[in-house]
């Protein structure tokens, strides 16, 4: 079983740039939609995307939920944080994620990613975590994706706003 999870976690790491491309299609060819244009800063939304991913493989790897569920958690709540709707975001991700992994990879194990994509929408909105408690194998992953995140939203921040209005 653990095999199947390592050579399941190789092969999204190997492909997550083109996992992250795929959902960022996703995003632009209006099959996801969050009630608004996601047009804020996508070059730097794409590499969140990677580091989506890479929360995802290594929480295959590791074989522990906890280092994806905690990502997500965290999420939310740098979102919320930014004025930007977690709740709504969130959740549309995980879809797009999900899709996007098994039209680029095959799977081994598909039973246990949708299990741990599952868990992950069960996470609730507004749920808090601190980036230290989930740094994951690559250290300084969490702090990296807050810098991304923030210069997405600081690059056009009356936009983002404008468009979380509009959702």
């Amino acid at each position: 079983m653990m095999e199947m999870l390592n050579s399941d976690s190789a092969n999204i790491l190997a492909n997550r740039a083109a996992i992250a491309r795929r959902m960022m299609s996703g995003f632009g060819a209006g099959e996801v939609s969050m009630g608004m244009p996601f047009e804020l800063n996508l070059p730097k939304f794409e590499e969140l995307a990677e580091y989506d991913v890479a929360y995802l493989a290594y929480s295959l790897q590791t074989g522990d939920a906890e280092l994806y569920l905690g990502y997500v958690r965290w999420l939310h709540s740098m979102l919320a944080g930014h004025g930007l709707p977690g709740e709504v975001i969130v959740p549309m991700a995980l879809a797009n994620l999900n899709r996007s992994v098994r039209e680029v990879v095959t799977l081994q194990n598909p039973g246990l990613v949708e299990a741990l994509f599952e868990a992950a929408r069960t996470v609730p909105a507004g749920a808090a975590a601190h980036p230290e408690t989930f740094l994951g194998p690559e250290g300084a992953l969490a702090g990296l994706a807050a810098e991304y995140l923030d210069r997405i939203v600081h690059s056009d921040r009356r936009g983002a706003l404008d468009l979380v209005r509009q959702a």
